[in-house]
């Protein structure tokens, strides 16, 4: 299995993948600001990447959760 410089950095600093969502745009927004205010977790916060709208209207967002240095 080909594995990418990404892969195997992801794999040493113990990062989740990804989670990916599809939802209608007001759900969307509110899912986003729902794990945009949750106050961060010891030793992990969580962000939304890469939002983008679909061609049927739908949006498309991914969260990760990633370490912080506390």
């Amino acid at each position: 299995m080909l594995a990418r410089p990404q892969d195997l950095a992801d794999r040493i600093s113990g990062a989740q993948q990804p989670q990916v969502f599809t939802l209608p745009i007001e759900a969307a927004r509110r899912k986003a600001r729902e794990i945009i205010d949750q106050f961060p977790r010891s030793g992990v916060m969580t962000v939304v990447e890469n939002w983008r709208q679909l061609a049927d209207g739908r949006i498309e967002f991914t969260t990760r959760t990633l370490p912080t240095s506390d």
